[in-house]
């Protein structure tokens, strides 16, 4: 799982997505059409040649992400209990809800070519939260609970 973090974290900041708009205007030209009296009858054929940005293919929101299901899988190391896997579990969705709503970009009127970089974020976060989601919660599931009354080993090599 720290393999996929990392990897989501570092790839999170190459270039993800190209944005670009359309050169000829034809939306506004649309638009303008519907304002006047006569007849229009020009066509206008999309040229999506203009770029107008680079978006990150996750960046600091992705990195945040990370770092949140990474706080829940250390204590969940640190305190091995039902509990705590079954708030992991529930954390780590809270934060993905809450990484999708910062990520989201609605692009409607633009042109938008997504990079491998994109796809390799999506690729790795996806596993780690099916890891998390799926995996924390069946593992807590078919394990014992760690009781306080283990035996203790004791050294009996100097009696005789």
């Amino acid at each position: 799982m720290l393999a996929l973090g990392v990897v989501a974290a570092v790839i999170g900041f190459f270039p993800g997505s190209r944005v670009y708009d359309d050169a000829n205007n034809c939306f506004g030209q649309a638009i303008a059409s519907l304002g006047m009296t006569e007849h229009h009858t020009s066509d206008c054929t999309a040229s999506w040649t203009k770029l107008v940005e680079v978006q990150p293919a996750g960046g600091w929101p992705v990195l945040g992400f990370v770092l949140a299901v990474a706080l829940g899988a250390a204590i969940v190391y640190r305190k091995p209990r039902r509990a705590y896997a079954f708030a992991w579990t529930l954390w780590t969705g809270l934060m993905a809800v809450a990484l999708i709503v910062v990520m989201f970009d609605f692009h409607i009127f633009e042109h938008v070519v997504i990079l491998w970089p994109t796809h390799v974020v999506e690729l790795s976060l996806g596993m780690l939260l099916v890891l998390v989601m799926i995996g924390a919660p069946l593992v807590a599931l078919v394990t014992r609970e760690p009781s306080g009354s283990l035996p203790t080993a004791r050294d009996r090599s100097d009696r005789r």
